[in-house]
């Protein structure tokens, strides 16, 4: 009797590789255009960046692959512990301040200067 063979599922991104190959092809274009090597109103930079997806997507179909692994495994769920939670103390309020009948102007807003006492020396 004889073992089965396992073959290994190797995973492959072209899509990927095409995006990081746009933008180092754009990397190269914008380097080339900094550095004065190319101009920026001709084809070249755009021929930069087609030629860079393109080597993207070639490395990515012909490149070394990934090992897509074991499928995995299914997991049981585990049991959640009881939890004691402490009661949740009450935290002291602050009192807002007030304003007393004078200190309220005609729209019923004042001043809170006026209503801390200070008179702002």
């Amino acid at each position: 009797m004889t073992a089965p063979t396992v073959t290994p599922t190797l995973r492959r991104r072209p899509i990927r590789g095409a995006l990081y190959g746009l933008v180092a092809g754009l990397g190269v274009a914008l380097i080339l255009i900094d550095r004065a090597i190319i101009a920026l109103g001709t084809l070249t930079p755009i021929v930069c960046i087609l030629v860079g997806g393109v080597l993207g997507l070639a490395w990515a179909w012909f490149g070394p692959a990934r090992d897509a692994g074991p499928p995995p495994s299914p997991r049981e769920p585990e049991a959640e512990e009881p939890t004691t939670e402490a009661p949740a103390t009450e935290a002291p309020t602050a009192e807002a301040p007030t304003a007393e009948a004078s200190e309220a102007d005609d729209h019923g807003v004042f001043d809170l200067d006026d209503a801390t006492g200070d008179d702002g020396t």
